[in-house]
């Protein structure tokens, strides 16, 4: 085999593209998977109630077994996925878009103490635009009435869903402490 200056340049460049290919960080992370998993079961146990309020033919017991099944759902979800999100604030790990987006489903299924933790990290979703203004209003309207604030909460719902940046961005400063 004859070694050319045209098969050393060949060699240096698929050099060069092999350690550019595995130097590239991982899309997803073991720690995208944990949310995305959590996230598909808070998920599925709402398309279950949901199927299951539509039901006339249900008996109570059974809704009262899938709210409580939603219940332990939502705890073991914040038990896997908070810690990582920690993590994720104190920038030691790195997560998508889609990872942090879902994690909003996880901290709005949360109670009022762990959605006050983690509200300027919702502030940051809506600023980035990972999470729609519904849902923006929807997790500032659930906190505000854990804060007996209902006030507050119904002027910047209708605000916000006039899906206008600006004015929700505003309202949220004056009216959301």
């Amino acid at each position: 085999m004859k070694f050319t200056l045209k098969s050393f340049h060949y060699t240096v460049f698929l050099f060069f593209i092999l350690v550019k290919m595995t130097a590239q960080p991982k899309v997803v992370s073991t720690y995208d998977s944990l949310i995305a998993e959590s996230y598909q079961k808070d998920q599925q146990i709402r398309v279950e109630l949901d199927s299951l309020l539509a039901n006339e033919n249900r008996s109570n017991q059974e809704l009262v077994d899938h709210f409580a099944k939603a219940e332990k759902i939502d705890l073991d979800n914040q038990r896997i996925v908070l810690p990582i999100l920690d993590q994720y604030i104190a920038k030691e790990i790195k997560l998508t878009d889609v990872s942090l987006a879902q994690l909003y489903y996880i901290i709005q299924h949360a109670d009022g103490k762990i959605q006050s933790k983690y509200a300027s990290f919702i502030t940051t979703l809506f600023d980035k635009e990972l999470i729609s203004n519904q849902e923006f209003a929807w997790f500032s309207d659930r906190l505000a009435v854990r804060k007996n604030n209902f006030i507050t909460s119904l002027l910047f719902t209708t605000l916000v869903c006039l899906d206008t940046h600006f004015y929700s961005s505003l309202i949220h400063v004056q009216l959301i402490p």
